[in-house]
């Protein structure tokens, strides 16, 4: 069924300042999109929002190609598919309430993650947990990134932009593959995905030249304040309706 117009635009607006945030800071996409979309196209999330961010991780991993770490990812990986697997088991037990409930509890704890911010070294053990979770919060919520950037936040910026997109790619690729398996990434979820990249496609190209000339320490204080609300009201509607 396509998306009546005005859900359509009000997505489309949604998903445009996503990516400009997040191809400027390597950070937010999920977090910004997911709990708006839940309120306003539930069937948006999860499958068609890590659609769409695959495109968008595609160009952000090509611009910054060589400041990949490999090294790193590789374990990140071998987190993200066991991760993903059970993601998408657990899509299949729940109900449509249960699962926009879980959408809440984990803008929430992706805020949490977000502004926790200790020091981790990045080593095997804690790259893989990282992984598992994320492919966990990815796959249920579209909402992988705040247990790898814990990771790489103290790493330089291009460093961190370039590897967490790689990571997405192929972590959306798993994701989606997940999805697929369970029969719940169809043609459906695939034609409401492509009406959508080209606002993903703005949103990075706008990104060159709107969002560098904003503080990003400020952005990011208001994309969580945002992202924390979205969250608890999220929650609340659901609690209340049970």
């Amino acid at each position: 069924m396509p998306l009546e117009f005005l859900t359509y635009f009000l997505a489309f607006v949604i998903l445009l300042i996503a990516a400009s945030v997040h191809a400027s800071m390597g950070f937010g996409f999920g977090i910004i999109a997911a709990p708006m979309l839940v309120f306003i196209a539930p069937f948006l999330v999860p499958g068609p929002l890590i659609f769409v961010a695959l495109v968008l991780t595609i160009l952000m991993a090509l611009r910054e190609r060589t400041h990949i770490d490999f090294g790193g990812l590789k374990w990140t990986i071998a987190g993200r598919i066991p991760g993903s697997a059970i993601g998408a088991l657990i899509l299949m037990i729940l109900s449509q309430s249960a699962i926009l409930l879980m959408v809440g509890i984990l803008v929430l704890v992706a805020v949490t993650l977000s502004v926790v911010t200790p020091r981790f070294r990045p080593t095997r053990a804690a790259l893989v947990c990282a992984g598992l979770m994320s492919g966990f919060m990815g796959t249920t919520a579209s909402i992988g990134g705040p247990p790898i950037a814990l990771i790489y936040q103290h790493v330089a910026g291009s460093v961190f932009r370039s590897t967490l997109s790689l990571y997405f790619v192929i972590g959306s690729v798993i994701s989606l593959s997940a999805l697929r398996y369970v029969g719940l990434f169809g043609y459906r979820e695939v034609v409401a995905s492509a009406a959508l990249i080209p606002a993903v496609l703005i949103g990075f190209f706008a990104s060159n030249w709107i969002l560098p000339k904003l503080n990003e320490i400020w952005m990011r204080r208001a994309i969580l304040a945002i992202a924390a609300i979205a969250g608890v009201a999220i929650v609340a509607k659901h609690i209340s309706a049970v």
